[in-house]
């Protein structure tokens, strides 16, 4: 009989404290909470662009100016600009294409596209930070 009392107690609270709104959850580590995503300033990134297998070069530099050098072409840098907020990543090339995704570590994943309303998917590895 107590078990079947403690029972119907602990269902009331529990009932209650979701009815109200009030739900208790486990503490974020303060590993997690200062964990802030690092600036693309002054980095590399490569990856193939549309329909290619030729890799392309993205330098992403000071002032959301952006360098896109396809590698067909390496001594042509196409210029763009870039934007960052915490994790999302927006940029576009040469007032031609349009980029817009999410870093994650040392891959930044994006949906792309172009002025004739081409749409792909583009993903983007770190290199080699570019001084």
């Amino acid at each position: 009989m107590r078990s079947i009392f403690a029972i119907a107690i602990l269902y009331c609270m529990l009932t209650s404290s979701i009815v109200s709104g009030v739900a208790t959850a486990a503490p974020i580590p303060k590993s997690l909470k200062s964990q802030k995503p690092k600036s693309l300033v002054g980095t590399v990134w490569s990856g193939t662009t549309l329909n290619s297998t030729a890799v392309s070069e993205y330098r992403f530099l000071d002032d959301g100016q952006l360098l896109y050098r396809h590698t067909a072409d390496a001594k042509k840098a196409t210029p763009g600009l870039w934007n960052q907020h915490g994790n999302e990543v927006t940029f576009e090339i040469n007032k031609y294409s349009e980029h817009a995704g999410t870093l994650e570590g040392d891959t930044i994943s994006l949906q792309s596209k172009n002025k004739t309303n081409l749409t792909w998917v583009t993903t983007l590895r770190r290199q080699a930070d570019g001084n």
